[in-house]
């Protein structure tokens, strides 16, 4: 386990190293031309949803914008580098429980449908993301005491709705790359 997180964190390390050249000295305003996730915007994340069958899910996270880039010179992209931290437990009938924990580290990238629809007006402050990257997951099960820590390949995949210029609503989803450790989640995304 310890081994596992030691690597989680240097692939983390040599991905933020990889991008730095990239990235400006201060984060700038939204423009036309630019995601609403620009580079050097840190945002924090807090969540609360559903995992795998009637569970909960709670969870927490925070992302930095690394560098842009524009795909055929018309539709801008911004990466980041993003962590995750989330509990989630859930029931069959009351006797049977599974609860995991997992950390992840990812690296992400938004698009916002203002460059790609400007003349649809209600989707103006909504931006889409994605990320990949790895995690480790404890996982314990009540009746069998069976428990396990795992390195996996990790996804997520959501949306922010930005109702103010620091304070968006969030729906995200994502995956661990083992078994069925999904979750979908709703929340709040804030800007630093």
């Amino acid at each position: 386990m310890k081994r596992s997180f030691i690597v989680l964190l240097a692939l983390l390390a040599a991905a933020s190293l990889a991008f730095a050249a990239d990235k400006p000295a201060t984060g700038a305003p939204a423009t036309s031309d630019q995601t609403l996730f620009v580079p050097g915007n840190l945002t924090v994340q807090a969540d609360l949803g559903s995992g795998f069958f009637f569970g909960i899910d709670i969870s927490g996270g925070a992302e930095y914008g690394l560098g842009s880039f524009k795909i055929a010179e018309k539709i801008p992209l911004t990466y980041g580098a993003a962590a995750r931290v989330g509990f989630g437990s859930w029931s069959l009938y009351g006797s049977y429980t599974e609860t995991d924990f997992a950390v992840e580290g990812l690296g992400t990238l938004h698009v916002s449908w203002k460059d790609i629809l400007p003349e649809l007006q209600w989707l103006q402050k909504v931006e889409s993301y994605a990320g990949l990257g790895l995690g480790v997951n404890f996982h314990g099960e009540t009746d069998t005491h069976y428990n396990s820590v795992k390195l996996a390949f990790a996804t997520i995949e959501g949306n922010n709705w930005y109702i103010t210029p620091k304070l968006a609503l969030n729906l995200e989803e994502g995956y661990f790359g083992y078994g069925y450790s999904s979750y979908a989640r709703f929340g709040v995304t804030y800007k630093l």
